[in-house]
């Protein structure tokens, strides 16, 4: 077993939390990632300021924050986001062991059948006469075809689709999980793709697909 220091007093935790972000930035997670990061280890200490104050402080608050009425997914995220936290405290010899030691919940996902009626109406919504609305129909399409995240949608370069093999390729740069995966894009949806490619102007090309009407990359705030 290693050396294991004094605890900190209770009001140290922000200056953990702000060596322990600085190393998530030095592994090159996303910024939102590390937001994610940083608002759950927050709210936590929001609540239970003096949980650093001794170990078995640490162990009740954890347990008193993880019994809230929660979902499954909920509780899940606050399991990730801590464990991973507390697993740097023991790195660092701040607490001699990680308080999250339970398993995750079974989430039963939060898959939804789709009523036919709603998808059509959702499709026809966009104006196709227009260049936003077109490429907003193709978005819309293609997030149903493959079921990517918008985030790495508006991402991503022509250079990413394969319209031989009809593939898509998420690079590690644009995918959330930083790991780079293929996934398969059905022949309508290419077509529509490809249509959409055909009314960009040239000098949009090194641009990113789902582009703003000037050209410029969009974010999920103003798609």
């Amino acid at each position: 077993m290693g050396q294991v220091v004094k605890l900190p007093q209770p009001e140290g935790w922000e200056s953990f939390l702000e060596l322990f972000l600085f190393e998530r930035k030095a592994e090159g997670k996303a910024l939102r990632t590390i937001y994610a990061y940083k608002t759950h280890i927050t709210s936590f200490f929001k609540r239970f300021p003096q949980a650093l104050r001794s170990e078995k402080d640490l162990r009740a608050s954890v347990l008193k924050y993880f019994s809230d009425d929660i979902k499954p997914a909920t509780f899940n995220l606050r399991r990730v986001y801590l464990k991973t936290f507390f697993d740097f405290l023991v790195k660092e010899n701040v607490i001699e062991k990680n308080p999250v030691d339970f398993k995750k919940r079974k989430d039963e996902g939060r898959a939804r059948a789709i009523p036919i009626e709603i998808l059509k109406e959702l499709l026809s919504a966009p104006d196709k006469k227009s260049y936003a609305g077109f490429r907003d129909y193709c978005l819309i399409l293609f997030m149903l075809d493959t079921g990517i995240r918008p985030g790495e949608a508006l991402k991503l370069k022509k250079e990413d689709f394969n319209f031989a093999s009809f593939e898509i390729t998420i690079p590690d740069n644009v995918a959330k999980t930083r790991k780079k995966r293929t996934l398969p894009l059905s022949p309508v949806v290419a077509k529509e793709i490809k249509k959409l490619l055909f009314l960009q102007p040239l000098e949009w090309r090194d641009t990113t697909v789902f582009c703003g009407f000037e050209g410029k990359e969009l974010s999920v705030q103003h798609s």
